[in-house]
């Protein structure tokens, strides 16, 4: 159902109306059949056929949102289309350890394939099921398999989002007392406890 429009002698356009809109995460295919005659003549020789994707989910953007514990980040992540919360627990993981992913407040309530109300949201905050080891280097990583409410095929994305380091161990260092342009550093020779 597309309106055609001529862009040039030699190039056409569809144009589809809103209701028609082509879906993300999805496959498509065109076929031009044979015949069709150009404005100068010209005429197709044999069918034309194309196939194309629409772009998959992915994640566009992250910020830490907030520490619950010097080991417990959490992130929020911004996707390009809305995406399952499942599947968002399914396929990022912090260091090796799974995540809990909640809906951002306004994220929008979708139904699935069964008639139940699901949460489906383009922006998540996500954070680790158990706290990090603290001190230490961690990551937050995406593997292929988001799924999109928009449309059929799942995110193909692997990489690593972000790297951090979790909070150190708490230690009193000394007090900083500034008096005009002169700064002093009080500190403690108290060792950590074994």
């Amino acid at each position: 159902n597309c309106q055609w429009h001529l862009l040039e002698p030699r190039s056409i356009a569809c144009e589809l109306n809103e209701t028609q809109a082509l879906a993300p995460a999805t496959n498509y295919s065109i076929t031009v059949r044979q015949g069709i005659r150009a404005q100068d003549g010209a005429q197709l020789k044999g069918a034309y056929h194309w196939a194309f994707t629409i772009e998959r989910p992915v994640i566009k953007e992250y910020s830490f949102y907030t520490w619950r514990s010097p080991g417990t980040p959490v992130v929020r992540l911004v996707f390009n289309q809305p995406v399952t919360q499942d599947s968002v627990q399914a396929q990022l993981h912090f260091a090796y350890e799974a995540v809990v992913a909640t809906p951002d407040p306004y994220a929008s309530v979708h139904t699935n394939e069964l008639g139940r109300q699901v949460a489906a949201g383009r922006v998540w905050l996500v954070a680790p099921a158990k706290e990090l080891p603290i001190g230490t280097h961690a990551s937050l990583s995406v593997t292929p398999g988001l799924r999109s409410y928009a449309g059929p095929l799942l995110g193909v994305e692997r990489r690593t989002i972000v790297e951090f380091d979790t909070f150190p161990n708490f230690r009193f260092l000394g007090v900083r007392c500034s008096v005009g342009k002169k700064t002093v550093l009080l500190t403690t020779n108290v060792t950590e406890a074994q």
